[in-house]
């Protein structure tokens, strides 16, 4: 008979994934914090994104292969950025049977909450060559004040 792994091995195993997983999202959270950005990061979610946090703005990176800029709509509505796309084009010329049909060819929706440290009417977008780039300006830090009182 084949000797077998000790299963607290494997429940050790499992414990340091768990581990390593918190970790990974209490580092998340902490670099940025639940008013800056609030974005919903959803398995399957589409379009995938990448969001970028540079000094004085942050910018959202999507691939989008296949769409184009007419196909797609860029909104704010309180504090939600949406970015938003129909296509409903076909493949052109096929007269197969799909066996498998994994390219999207309807329509998406996906949304960020924004939080009060993005500078929600500075919003820039492009679209060139399937890439989506979305750029939002950061607002400039609150500076705290000071006020004397004149005593009487």
């Amino acid at each position: 008979m084949k000797n077998l792994p000790n299963k607290n091995l494997w429940r050790q195993r499992d414990e340091y994934i768990s581990s390593i997983s918190t970790l990974f999202d209490d580092f998340f959270n902490s670099q940025f914090p639940e008013n800056f950005f609030s974005v919903g990061l959803t398995k399957g979610a589409f379009p995938k994104v990448d969001i970028i946090d540079f000094d004085d703005s942050i910018q959202i990176v999507s691939e989008l292969a296949g769409w184009t800029k007419e196909d797609l709509d860029v909104t704010i509505k309180d504090s939600v950025l949406t970015i938003s796309g129909k296509n409903n084009a076909e493949a052109e010329g096929h007269k197969g049977t799909y066996i498998v049909r994994e390219l999207k060819r309807s329509s998406f929706q996906r949304s960020f909450t924004l939080g009060e440290e993005l500078d929600q009417s500075s919003l820039d977008g492009s679209f060139n060559d399937g890439i989506l780039k979305i750029t939002i300006k950061k607002n400039e830090p609150k500076k705290p004040t000071e006020i004397k009182v004149d005593l009487k």
